[in-house]
């Protein structure tokens, strides 16, 4: 623990440009721009040099035109879209990095892989800050909690956790037989845990004592993706499926358990879903997902239509979605690298996906 702590101490703390500061690799010389969109689309698409050469499988908003990904390359990168800058990579998992999050309290970047390990990591460091040890097979997922004082984590091996985020050590820890958890949220205010798994179900824990709290009834799909809303009344999943069976994002409400609303357009898996916060989007309540049918859809969560649709062409399964306050939003992908897009309206109130850049 002291020999962590010591580690934390030599490395850059403090505002988002420490993070960011030092530029390790930069692809601004070979980036180029083209113009895509419709006849009249004034805006410049950027297409950079991809930042992983294999799999992007997860990605996390870090600020307006930061991401940080990860990737079966098994490296993180902390990446500006804006101007096509790679700020730095971390290479330290030994296999596929599945999850990463980002902890603006404590300016470090979380990353989860097949190794079983999760990292902490900061700019100016080339080793993790911090190592969080104690699963026994993939860790899939991560979300620290509102005060980044305390992390959750999930796992193939049937079990969620809890650490102490100054000390790395595990404070709480629940298995459940058969529940390969497949994702999990902390909600921004309370003490709520969302997490979806492969045994179909969904799940709300209590994170002061790890129990849970609710458990809703059991979809006929495997749920690879959840959310909670900001008032912690709805949870959002996503369902795995194929040619238009499954494949549809679920809306629940908490205080009934029961369906409200399922979404249904997609015709292959929906790997990522989320509500969009009103500090990004304010005129209605949205919802968006993203599936292996290379599309992304935005969702009117009060009428329950289909309010815009992007297409990815040829980016293989979707797998992460990350929404920043300022309006963009960045998807990852398996074949094309990463997505970023941006939450418009047109002069007729018309919702709108706009293609940024790609890299």
């Amino acid at each position: 623990m002291s020999e962590q702590l010591a580690k934390m101490s030599g490395c850059f703390s403090g505002v988002i440009g420490k993070l960011v500061g030092k530029t390790k690799e930069t692809n601004t010389r070979d980036a180029y721009l083209a113009y895509g969109g419709g006849e009249g689309d004034d805006e410049q698409f950027h297409l950079f040099p991809p930042v992983h050469q294999e799999p992007v499988t997860t990605v996390t908003a870090v600020g307006p035109g930061l991401c940080a990904s990860g990737s079966q390359d098994k490296t993180v990168a902390l990446f500006n879209f804006k101007e096509g800058k790679v700020l730095h990579r971390w290479i330290g998992h030994k296999r596929d990095v599945t999850s990463v999050a980002y902890a603006e309290k404590r300016q470090a970047i979380l990353s989860a892989s097949r190794d079983t390990l999760i990292n902490m990591w900061r700019g100016g460091c080339g080793e993790p800050v911090m190592q969080f040890s104690g699963h026994d097979l993939v860790v899939t997922t991560l979300s620290p909690n509102k005060e980044n004082t305390q992390l959750c984590s999930g796992s193939r091996d049937n079990s969620i956790r809890i650490w102490n985020m100054d000390t790395g050590q595990e404070m709480l820890q629940k298995t459940l037989t058969r529940n390969l958890i497949t994702h999990v949220k902390w909600s921004t205010e309370g003490n709520l845990i969302v997490q979806s798994g492969e045994d179909k179900e969904v799940r709300l824990w209590d994170a002061r004592n790890l129990q849970v709290a609710k458990t809703f009834p059991r979809k006929q799909y495997i749920q690879t993706c959840c959310d909670l809303s900001e008032d912690t009344n709805y949870v959002l999943s996503s369902s795995n499926g194929f040619s238009g069976n499954g494949c549809e994002a679920t809306l629940w409400d908490v205080r009934t358990e029961n369906i409200l609303y399922e979404f249904k357009g997609h015709h292959e898996t929906v790997g990522a879903c989320a509500f969009i916060p009103r500090s990004m989007f304010s005129s209605c309540n949205l919802v968006m997902t993203a599936a292996s049918d290379c599309s992304v859809k935005v969702w009117d969560q009060d009428t329950r239509e289909c309010v815009g649709s992007q297409s990815l062409p040829g980016s293989g399964p979707l797998t992460a979605i990350a929404l920043n306050d300022d309006g963009s939003i960045c998807v990852s992908s398996f074949k094309t690298g990463i997505h970023a897009l941006k939450l418009l309206t047109d002069h007729k109130g018309t919702i709108m996906l706009e293609r940024n850049a790609q890299f």
